[in-house]
């Protein structure tokens, strides 16, 4: 009957050591994501451990046996540092664990193994080798204890910290931790009662097959929890000292975790739970709502930016921050997304950019006002063109150009003919209505360069620049011509006037004007609507 125990026995260490190498293959196909290397060594550790202890029940020699007893250590040292690197792989979400580090670590592992393959001299690693009922009995000595203890503080040492990170974690990340430490009790119990002969079964050690359900339990973990993609980070540290959103997301686009301050971007529930319906979810499908965002998370490297948010017509404007999160071995690990309302500094510009415009349009009608004054400060208001001050001035200005430039300069003195008459007959409306007519008949009688100004009542000033008094003469008679063309509506209403000329000999602005005027005096003489000069 004892024999079919140790069949079954058998079976079940070669099945775990069949399961536990496929399983280190599978995780090791996670290989981007942290901790899965690791996964893959315990597995593979757990497969030669049970290989070697199947093989030590098959018909070989008592050498044999012993060699294949000590072949096992070859899976079991290695177990607990594995487990060990493991918890800080989950925990920090990176490889912690330095080659000085693992060094260390390895120090018992390595003298116990040199202890054991030099049992034979020394007895310090098994107290008695033997056989007894067919089997090999090995008793252990006090360097195994030491080995015992090493082993058992350092995954009590890990389990105290994935204990830790259980009570500060939010409800995905306990699930996660929640597994790995039930992991972690299940072979830690099935070796504590192999050791101390506590199995009903004398000399079956089931740790192995503890250990390999500890490995179904992870890869239930990988799928279920995604485990090993979804890894805390310094939660505490990271989040709940920022007033800003913040939202961490991993290489595949999840939302690993996001502050309370991002909570109330997508839930109005402020007491829900992080990982209801968030945790572990696409960003772009929790964030659907904010296009915009959803196009900038996409874009490669880290970069700062500013987007708008739109909440039942109440628009937000946030800038926009993204860096970059180390992955293992240069692979991209995720992003932090941190989020800055600067609603009240946009206000606040947008408030200084009004109020440059509204100054720049008070700048634009003072302008307007000004060059209103100064075009009321120089026309008459009467006719629009030039008041006799202007004109005056105008005049003075060219005759100082006539000099260094050689200047020709020519004046046109124009008097409108019986013009009281007018005012008498008709009215004086009918009269500045007469003078406007002329002023705008004048001005499209001359040039674009020359200039027309009222110089008192009905006398007009032309100043005709670089011409001489021929040609000035030509512009009189033109002018002359058009007002007598005027057509007005009142009946009998004709109007003419008398042109004097001059042309500038150097003499003083008054003297140059009295010749003009002279000129004009002539022209009444002899009948009037006639120039002279």
């Amino acid at each position: 009957m004892m024999i079919n125990y140790y069949s079954i026995y058998v079976l079940v260490l070669l099945l775990t050591f069949l399961a536990a190498t496929f399983l280190g293959i599978i995780f090791l196909k996670r290989s981007p994501a942290p901790g899965s290397i690791t996964l893959a060594v315990l597995m593979w550790c757990i497969a030669i451990w049970s290989l070697m202890g199947a093989l030590m029940y098959f018909d070989f020699s008592f050498n044999t046996r012993l060699i294949l007893a000590k072949l096992r250590y070859v899976g079991i040292f290695p177990s607990p540092i594995a487990f060990y690197i493991l918890v800080l792989n989950y925990s920090k979400g990176e490889t912690t664990a330095t080659y000085k580090g693992v060094g260390l670590l390895s120090i018992v592992p390595i003298v116990s193994s040199i202890v054991l393959y030099t049992d034979s001299m020394h007895h310090l690693f098994y107290s008695f080798v033997g056989m007894r009922d067919g089997l090999l009995v090995l008793d252990n000595g006090a360097f195994f204890w030491v080995n015992f203890i090493f082993t058992y503080l350092l995954i009590m040492f890990g389990t105290c910290q994935l204990v830790q990170l259980y009570i500060k974690s939010p409800t995905i990340y306990r699930n996660q931790a929640g597994l790995l430490i039930g992991a972690t009790l299940v072979p830690l119990g099935a070796n504590f009662f192999y050791v101390f002969d506590l199995l009903p079964v004398k000399y079956f050690d089931i740790t192995p097959m503890a250990f390999f359900l500890s490995g179904l339990l992870c890869y239930y973990s990988l799928f279920r929890y995604k485990f090993l993609d979804i890894i805390p980070v310094a939660r505490e540290k990271l989040f709940e000292s920022i007033n800003d959103p913040v939202i961490v997301i991993d290489h595949s686009g999840r939302i690993v975790d996001l502050n309370k301050k991002a909570l109330e971007l997508v839930v109005t529930n402020e007491t829900q739970d992080l990982s209801d319906g968030i945790v572990g979810k696409s960003f772009q499908i929790i964030f659907s709502s904010w296009p915009e965002l959803g196009s900038i998370v996409e874009e490669d490297g880290d970069m700062q930016t500013r987007c708008t948010h739109s909440n039942e017509g109440i628009i937000k404007y946030y800038h926009i921050r993204i860096s970059g999160i180390n992955g293992v071995a240069g692979i991209p690990g995720g992003k932090i997304i941190v989020l800055r309302d600067i609603t009240e500094i946009e206000i606040a510009f947008q408030m200084v950019r009004d109020s440059r415009k509204a100054l720049h349009e008070n700048n634009l009608q003072l302008a307007e006002a000004n060059r209103t004054l100064k075009e009321k400060s120089i026309t008459d208001s009467l006719t629009g063109i030039y008041n006799h001050e202007f004109i005056i001035n105008m005049l003075e200005s060219y005759i100082q150009k006539t000099g260094p430039e050689k200047m020709r300069l020519s004046l046109i003195m124009l008097d409108l003919d019986y013009f009281k008459n007018i005012n008498d007959r008709y009215g004086h409306l009918t009269g500045d209505r007469v003078l406007r007519e002329v002023s705008q008949s004048i001005r499209n009688s001359i040039r674009i360069n020359d200039h027309v100004g009222r110089y008192g009542g009905e006398e007009f000033l032309v100043i005709l620049p670089r011409t001489e008094i021929k040609e000035c003469r030509v512009i009189a008679e033109r002018i002359r011509y058009n007002l007598e063309k005027i057509d007005f509506p009142e009946k009998g209403l004709v109007v003419t006037a008398s042109l004097g000329l001059a042309e500038y000999n150097g003499e003083e602005i008054s003297e140059f004007i009295h010749r003009a005027d002279l000129n004009l005096l002539k022209t009444k003489n002899k009948g009037r609507n006639t120039i002279e000069g």
